[in-house]
């Protein structure tokens, strides 16, 4: 069953990585420095987000799915991946159930270990870490082909001519992310590095823009911008972290995770930024028309922590499971955080 408790997610998420040695990054810094202040205070979610709608996902069947690894948003449907490869369609309007497939095996058609998916027009496409390849389905959950990488992926993003891929492969004289057309042919690498961290504290290293695709490397505490235009990544904005008392952190060395933005979404408005600070969750919330800064807890009034996973069209998007000691139904729900313009 999901677990929505945000220190559990995250340790969920944790990915230990045995690849490093990947180009050393420039000592650049971006135009705007992010300050997030590590406070515990609570943020009224009005201040940024204009209503939040709640969707039951419904099924004929009593429905079941483990943890969720990924969801994307179509103009009608939200497509969830959860661990154990099933994918299903579902009304972000009405919750219906339309399709549920599995893709867990070795065909060309199938996963060996499917960690994201995306979509875009009329397809859907999975990324297969451990199989090296991208599914491509159509809209309705049909199989149309099969794309194999150049490199072992962790996420990707649609690009207008293929795909932004999260190397895992990054050797000596590579980069941290790789761009392929849509036949898997290698065109350019971007963004170098000292080494893929021992630690990441996120699987999402991409996430959609108006001006291209947001990208947050595991702990550089820096964002960038694919700009769909040029073909070319730039570095937008620095993130650091302040604390007024950092002599009342008392913590066990083994829990001692490093301070780091975990996902990133990037409006006309706001940058919207989860992150882990003092081995707690908060989000930090961005006014790029007048510079003003928020962190913190968002305070909902629903019963679920505010932790969305995909933009589309100024909404964001979250599935949780429905907790019945609140006196809630068994199931889930898709919860809807529109956004201020």
């Amino acid at each position: 069953m999901l677990n929505n408790n945000f220190f559990s997610t995250l340790l969920v998420i944790l990915i230990v990585s045995i690849l490093s040695g990947c180009k050393i990054q420039e000592d650049i810094a971006g135009k705007e420095c992010i300050n997030i202040n590590m406070s515990r205070n609570l943020i009224p979610y009005n201040t940024f987000i204009n209503s939040i709608d709640s969707v039951k996902i419904t099924d004929n069947d009593e429905l079941f799915f483990s943890t969720i690894e990924d969801i994307c948003v179509g103009d009608s449907s939200l497509f969830l991946l959860d661990a154990m490869s099933n994918v299903l369609k579902i009304s972000h309007y009405s919750g219906k159930v339309e399709k549920i497939i599995n893709v867990k095996g070795h065909s060309d058609a199938e996963c060996i270990s499917a960690k994201a998916i995306t979509n875009s027009n009329d397809n859907v496409f999975i990324l297969d870490m451990y199989g090296l390849k991208i599914l491509t389905l159509d809209n309705n959950l049909n199989f149309i082909e099969s794309i194999r990488l150049p490199v072992a992926a962790m996420d990707l993003a649609v690009i207008p001519n293929g795909f932004l891929l999260f190397n895992l492969s990054c050797g000596e004289g590579e980069d941290l992310v790789v761009s392929i057309d849509r036949k898997g042919n290698f065109q350019n690498q971007y963004i170098a590095n000292k080494g893929i961290p021992d630690v990441i504290l996120s699987k999402h290293i991409f996430t959609e823009s108006p001006d291209g695709i947001v990208i947050v490397p595991p702990l550089q505490n820096k964002l960038f911008i694919y700009d769909d235009s040029t073909d070319t990544i730039s570095l937008q904005y620095d993130f650091s972290f302040n604390t007024e008392n950092p002599e009342e952190i008392k913590l066990e060395e083994e829990l001692n995770l490093p301070n780091a933005p975990t996902v990133v979404f990037e409006t006309e408005k706001y940058i919207i930024t989860n992150y882990l600070a003092n081995q707690k969750m908060g989000t930090c919330i961005y006014n790029k028309k007048n510079g003003n800064t928020s962190s913190g807890l968002i305070k909902t009034k629903t019963f679920y922590p505010f932790s969305p996973m995909v933009l589309k069209d100024d909404i964001l998007y979250a599935v949780y499971e429905r907790d019945p000691s609140f006196g809630q139904e068994k199931g889930y729900v898709i919860l809807k955080y529109e956004l201020k313009k």
